[in-house]
C-alpha cells in the first residue's frame, strides 16, 4: 500500500491484523482525528497462534481500530478484482 494517499484508500476493502491475532476485513470508511481506522461491513476472524484456520468469525457493521494494528493490507477480494 506504499504511495497511496488516505483519500485513495477510502471505500477500499482492507485487512487489518491486530496484536492479539484478530483479523478484520472491511471497507475503509474514514480515519478519525486520532488516526484510528474506521471500517464498515466487517468480518472479524480470530486465530490461535500457529493455526491457519480461524477459530471464530463474527460480523460487525462498524469497527474502530485503535493503536493495536500491526499489519494493514488490501483484502484478497480487492486483489482479485485488480486481476480482471
Amino acid at each position: 500500500m506504499e504511495g497511496k494517499t488516505l483519500e485513495n484508500l477510502l471505500g477500499k476493502q482492507l485487512r487489518l491484523t491486530l496484536k492479539d491475532l484478530r483479523v478484520f476485513d472491511g471497507n475503509l470508511h474514514c480515519i478519525d482525528s486520532f488516526g484510528n481506522l474506521i471500517l464498515k461491513d466487517v468480518v472479524e476472524y480470530c486465530f490461535l497462534p500457529g493455526n491457519d484456520l480461524p477459530q471464530t468469525q463474527r460480523y460487525w457493521k462498524l469497527i474502530i481500530s485503535l493503536n493495536d494494528v500491526i499489519k494493514c493490507e488490501y483484502a484478497k477480494e480487492d486483489d482479485e478484482e485488480k486481476k480482471r
